[in-house]
């Protein structure tokens, strides 16, 4: 649900993906502009910042969850699910086993718990895919966008963005995105049957 804060437009939005793809990195480019390099797992945190969309402003939290399979992290992955406005299913563009994944994992884990919440898939780290694979290692096979607009469809996405937090290409479009899916009424839901925007940038 959304709620006025501050008279603010409030919009809580959770990240979910593979370990590694990603999502923390957008998370802190979408709130801070800032690019943080390094990997630090991450069992939970939460950003916050207020973003303008048609100079609207509109107080956006983004909860950041861990991608391990483990008891206790599925548990407190799960927690922050309540009250979700949208989630970003994530996967990055260099891992064909991340968007697999999508399909086989985290599909399932959100529909599971918030079976209505609209979803927008996130092809993340686009600034890698013309780098050189590994061929031998499934997991460094490069995603098309074909393929991961085949899954958007498949799996009834609101829509599928890329974004590189590196680059910030497509981030200032996916903002507006999160922004337009959360607030759609539940008229225009209904009548979505397909995944209506695949925005490669």
């Amino acid at each position: 649900m959304k709620y006025e804060l501050l008279g603010k437009l409030s919009l809580k939005c959770v990240l979910v993906g593979d370990s590694e793809c990603g999502k923390t990195i957008l998370a802190s480019r979408i709130t801070s502009k800032e690019f943080r390099a390094e990997y630090v797992p991450t069992m939970f945190d939460n950003y916050a910042a207020t973003i303008f969309v048609d100079n609207v402003p509109y107080h956006l939290s983004l909860f950041d969850t861990s991608g391990r399979d483990d008891v206790s992290s599925s548990k407190l992955r799960v927690l922050s699910y309540s009250k979700c406005d949208l989630f970003l299913v994530c996967f990055s563009v260099q891992n064909e086993q991340s968007l697999e994944h999508i399909e086989e994992r985290w599909i399932p884990e959100i529909r599971m718990h918030q079976p209505t919440t609209p979803f927008i898939l996130v092809g993340t780290q686009i600034d890698k895919r013309f780098e050189t694979p590994d061929i031998q290692v499934k997991s460094n096979i490069k995603v098309s966008p074909a393929l991961a607009s085949e899954v958007a469809v498949r799996t009834n996405a609101e829509s599928y963005i890329e974004v590189s937090a590196l680059s910030e290409d497509g981030v200032d479009e996916l903002v507006k995105e999160i922004v337009v899916t959360a607030n759609r009424s539940p008229v225009d839901k209904k009548q979505k049957s397909t995944c209506k925007c695949c925005k490669l940038l």
